[in-house]
């Protein structure tokens, strides 16, 4: 369901249904089924008083009808349901949901006559190029032509492209195939609903049809408004309608009838209301030249700005890029040299472990020189020993041979004595 909301499915009811949590309440407008009512008593029930409408600014020339463009400015979260929210409520069987629906045929000749006949000057802006548009309004069978003309423009493409929810099926609206709807009541017959909302809102509730009838139309349906070939283009166009709500493919008859007296007087109040609406129209034109003429100043002079302030953008682009240059130059040199230093920090990293095996050695060999200058010293001292000792023998064999060199001394002189 959060998808079909999304999507074209339910794209209707997603922006234009009404929603009220604290009353657990879900409206769904159709264009021309009282909608007008039901929405000022929507909002009465969401306790917005009806004078904080007046004064505020809407396209529409009805005071009647600027509950259409004004109500969400007072109300969004209950306009302007949250995809998710609307899900809910359309899941959810404390929620009451409801929508009114309208004989085919009636509800197209009213949607025809309050927009297009009258010229209303918001709704007819796409249909002024039509044919049907400026027919001559003056006697019921003008009437009848010029509607007829209308509902083939709307045959006119296959499938009907519609483009307004005023003439739009209220299947299509709607979607009773999708969203299981509390009630759907027919206008004409009201009290199913009545009851519903009775049931629902309990103390809350108050007859949305106790007032005096919003939007009423200039010309009421009559069937000698509707051609041979506008009954049968309604029954092509409303199909849908005719088999989803019930609706005899007959033609209804009317309410009650107006005197040739009373029909002249409508007729002459169309063709004034016509003048008027045309009148607006025009100024509105005007208006919307003059504000184009004002919107476009003012564009020119946002475009001068905006253009000084591309022009000085640029420049400092310019800078930024010449900046960014010398940016990539010094840091292709620093690159450069990180290169160089890392090459000359392999190399004293390789002449480190050279010293390193270097002084490893000498360690080594002074380790061994040590313990050899031991050895030396010792034999050194052995020497000296050894020397001390000959050094005594020698002097001992001096002091010997001096005695004995005496004693051989005394010898001789004895032997010469002798001998002599």
């Amino acid at each position: 369901m959060r998808i079909a909301l999304e999507n074209a499915e339910l794209s209707y009811m997603r922006w234009n249904a009404l929603y009220s949590p604290r009353h657990k309440l879900l409206y769904v407008p159709t264009p021309k089924v009282a909608c007008t009512s039901l929405k000022w008593w929507f909002a009465t029930l969401l306790d917005i008083p009806r004078d904080r409408f007046d004064g505020m600014e809407s396209a529409e020339s009805d005071p009647e009808l600027v509950i259409h463009d004004v109500l969400y400015r007072f109300a969004p979260e209950a306009t302007c349901v949250d995809p998710d929210v609307l899900a809910r409520c359309i899941g959810d069987d404390e929620v009451f949901r409801f929508a009114m629906v309208r004989n085919p045929y009636q509800r197209i000749f009213s949607a025809w006559q309050s927009k297009l006949l009258v010229h209303e000057p918001q709704q007819s802006k796409q249909y002024r190029d039509c044919a049907f548009f400026g027919m001559p309004m003056e006697t019921p069978g003008d009437i009848a032509l010029g509607f007829e003309g209308f509902l083939e423009h709307l045959a006119s493409s296959s499938p009907p492209v519609f483009g307004d929810p005023h003439w739009t099926p209220q299947a299509d609206l709607l979607r009773p195939d999708l969203v299981p709807y509390t009630c759907v009541a027919q206008i004409e017959c009201k009290e199913p609903l009545l009851a519903g909302l009775q049931a629902h809102l309990r103390s809350d509730a108050t007859n949305p049809f106790g007032g005096s009838r919003a939007n009423e139309s200039l010309l009421h349906y009559s069937p000698q408004f509707f051609t041979k070939r506008a009954e049968a283009l309604t029954r092509q166009l409303y199909a849908a309608d005719f088999d989803h709500f019930g609706y005899s493919t007959a033609l209804p008859d009317a309410r009650g009838s107006m005197t040739d007296a009373e029909l002249d007087i409508a007729l002459r109040a169309v063709k004034l209301i016509r003048g008027r609406h045309e009148r607006i129209a025009q100024m509105m034109a005007s208006r919307a030249a003059d504000n184009d003429a004002t919107v476009e100043q003012q564009l020119r002079e946002q475009v001068a700005s905006l253009e000084g302030q591309v022009r000085e953008l640029k420049a400092a682009y310019a800078q930024l890029e010449e900046g960014n240059r010398w940016q990539e130059t010094q840091c292709a040199a620093w690159e450069k040299r990180c290169g160089i230093l890392g090459a000359e920090f392999a190399d004293l990293r390789g002449f480190a472990a050279e010293q390193a095996k270097a002084i490893e050695w000498h360690e080594t060999q002074s380790a061994a020189w040590e313990k050899h200058a031991g050895i030396l010293e010792a034999e050194i001292a052995d020497l000296r020993g050894f020397a001390a000792e000959q050094a005594k023998a020698v002097e001992w064999h001096a002091t010997e041979r001096a005695r004995l060199e005496s004693k051989v001394g005394d010898s001789d002189t004895k032997l010469r004595g002798d001998n002599e």
